[in-house]
C-alpha cells in the first residue's frame, strides 16, 4: 500500500520519534481482540482500514481478521516492530 498523507509528511519532518508496536491480545474462543494503547501507533482493521481502539470481536467461528499498525504523524516504527497480526476465532 502507499503511505497515507500524514505518513508522507512525517517522513520529511526532522522531529520523528521512534516507537515500538505492541501486539494486540486475543482470545480465540471468544474472538475478542484487545487493542493496546500505544502513543504513536494507530491500529486499523485490515478489511476496512477503520481505526480501532479498545476491543474488536470476530463474531463467526472460523472467520479471521487482520489488524494493521501504522505510525502516527511524527513517529516511525523501530526496526523490531511488527505491523500486522492475523487472528482467527476458533469456537
Amino acid at each position: 500500500r502507499l503511505p497515507l498523507p500524514d505518513e508522507v509528511l512525517a517522513m520529511f519532518t526532522r522531529n520523528v520519534q521512534p516507537v515500538t508496536t505492541v501486539e494486540p491480545s486475543f482470545v480465540p474462543a471468544t474472538g475478542v481482540i484487545t487493542i493496546p494503547t500505544v502513543t504513536g501507533v494507530i491500529y486499523r482493521r485490515g478489511d476496512t482500514q477503520e481505526v480501532v481502539e479498545g476491543t474488536v470481536t470476530i463474531e463467526t467461528p472460523g472467520d479471521s481478521l487482520i489488524i494493521n499498525a501504522t505510525p502516527a504523524p511524527g513517529y516511525k516504527f523501530s526496526p523490531v516492530s511488527d505491523n500486522d497480526w492475523a487472528f482467527t476465532r476458533t469456537v
